[in-house]
């Protein structure tokens, strides 16, 4: 029954959803249910008092844990997209959440001066450690001209990355012309992307739900049970938070390139069906994409592409032309 439950769940709402947030909020409310079970009552207890349940009523339990489980998750759906910024570092303009923010950012301008004074001292370093530093500057870091960017988390900076790529390599504003590329591309093309941008959102959530779930039953655990075995368990939802999240920024290094590779090879896709012409330069290429995301974010007109100039016509069609106009000219004979 549950396979067959799951293969509907990826029909109506994808498999976007399924892994990405079904699964973590399934575990989340599992492992709290079992929980609960084996404080109140004892794990053998309730496992006891559920064999004895006829089949009719476990059907209907796990169906009806099933739909609530589903809603909440398609409730959390909708807010996926909000999640992820709040990871990347936009954050809401509070006192305190925008002082840790200036705090963050500041630690990362400063770690980048330090690989950059490192690179200062090249005499003293090995190739290896040479590659080090440069590595963790190219994979960590948006370039060198958008430091005034940097976003308080690490995720975010990588992000920030991908999406500064196409502007500086081709005017391409990607927050503008992806919702516009996006349905060119193949399915062979973007599965790659999405598959990183599923594993993004699943170790996101289950980061959050890691967390959250220490926050909830280690007090409960210290206050009211005597369980140190359990409440230790629980402890280590905090470590497995952070591994979750260090697994996101791994995934969202597979993103960033993938994302990069997209406009770097399917970017005159989108020309081609606009019907604009491609450029020839890269100067070229900045002013056109330029002038497409001000038509398309501002409605900014934008200037007619250069018509082609007319195919020079042989002496014999010259030649027909002007027959058929003497033709046309002469009187009739009566």
């Amino acid at each position: 029954m549950f396979p067959s439950v799951l293969q509907e769940l990826r029909k109506y709402f994808g498999r976007d959803f399924l892994l990405g947030v079904f699964f973590p909020v399934l575990i989340f409310i599992g492992t709290s249910l079992a929980l609960y079970y084996e404080i109140t009552q004892g794990a053998e207890v309730a496992l006891a008092t559920w064999e004895k349940l006829s089949l009719q009523t476990q059907v209907f339990s796990i169906l009806a844990g099933l739909i609530a489980v589903t809603v909440l998750a398609a409730l959390i759906y909708n807010f996926q997209y909000s999640l992820t910024r709040l990871f990347e570092g936009y954050w809401p303009r509070f006192r305190i959440l925008s002082t840790l923010r200036n705090t963050r950012t500041r630690l990362y301008k400063e770690r980048w001066d330090y690989l950059e004074a490192l690179t200062q001292q090249s005499s003293t370093l090995t190739d290896a450690e040479k590659n080090e530093i440069t590595e963790e500057q190219l994979i960590f870091y948006p370039p060198p001209i958008h430091l005034n960017r940097l976003m308080p988390t690490r995720i975010g900076n990588t992000l920030l990355a991908s999406e500064v790529y196409a502007l500086d390599r081709y005017g391409i504003d990607s927050s503008i012309i992806w919702t516009r590329l996006r349905p060119l591309l193949t399915d062979k093309a973007v599965a790659p992307l999405e598959d990183s941008r599923t594993a993004i959102d699943f170790m996101l959530l289950m980061s959050v739900f890691a967390a959250t779930f220490t926050l909830i039953w280690c007090p409960v655990l210290a206050l009211f049970t005597n369980q140190w075995g359990l409440f230790l368990l629980c402890a280590l939802g905090w470590p497995l938070a952070w591994i979750c999240y260090q697994n996101a920024v791994q995934r969202a290094l597979d993103y960033s390139e993938q994302l990069k590779a997209i406009f770097d090879l399917y970017r005159h896709d989108l020309l081609k069906v606009l019907g604009r012409p491609i450029p020839t330069s890269a100067k070229a290429e900045h002013k056109e994409w330029r002038e497409l995301s001000d038509f398309l974010y501002y409605n900014v007109p934008m200037p007619s592409p250069p018509t082609a100039p007319e195919k020079p016509q042989d002496w014999s069609q010259v030649a027909t032309a002007l027959a058929e106009l003497l033709k046309r000219m002469s009187p009739p004979i009566p």
